[in-house]
């Protein structure tokens, strides 16, 4: 039988920010300022047509008007928003161990910095594919390499690892 908690029931706490919780906000924040500002920069400089999809080579194999460019940032800008509205509810978050009024603080803790890395994580890779998409573009190198995939995955994976076990750890 598996154990299903009901949510309604866990305490409702604010989690107060730590240093290392502003710090996350604050520069995922300026990576997204970042990558709108390098996109207006260069929006009118691109080439009606710019590659917008790769192979595993890091060969352009899709192409679209300029103007898809304006959707990374935008869809990057959108999930940051909707990580940091859910966010604030982490009582509605699915924990890998059972929620007390004990454990609360800490798994939540865990969880709320769990997200802020994830958004910053994201917002780096959106900002990569930018500077690649447009450094390729004006010639200035190469699109994206065999890295990106791999370097992704780590950079979203990793911290869901290492929180998922500190949780475990300290149920």
């Amino acid at each position: 039988m598996k154990f299903r908690e009901d949510k309604k029931n866990r305490p409702r706490l604010k989690i107060e920010a730590e240093n290392t919780d502003r710090l996350l906000e604050a520069l995922g924040t300026f990576v997204i300022a970042y990558v709108w500002i390098l996109t207006f920069m260069y929006y009118q400089d691109l080439p009606d047509t710019i590659p917008v999809h790769f192979n595993i080579k890091g060969e352009p194999d899709g192409f679209g008007g300029r103007e898809t460019l304006l959707f990374l940032p935008g869809i990057s800008t959108i999930i940051y928003i909707m990580l940091t509205v859910l966010n604030k509810f982490p009582h509605t978050f699915n924990y890998p161990v059972k929620i007390t009024e004990e454990n609360a603080p800490r798994q939540y803790r865990y969880a709320t910095r769990m997200v802020r890395y994830m958004k910053f994580a994201m917002s780096v890779i959106f900002a990569t594919i930018v500077i690649y998409i447009i450094g390729m573009v004006r010639g200035e190198g190469p699109g994206p390499n065999r890295w990106l995939i791999p370097v992704s995955a780590a950079l979203v994976f990793l911290p869901v690892i290492f929180y998922t076990v500190k949780m475990f750890r300290d149920k």
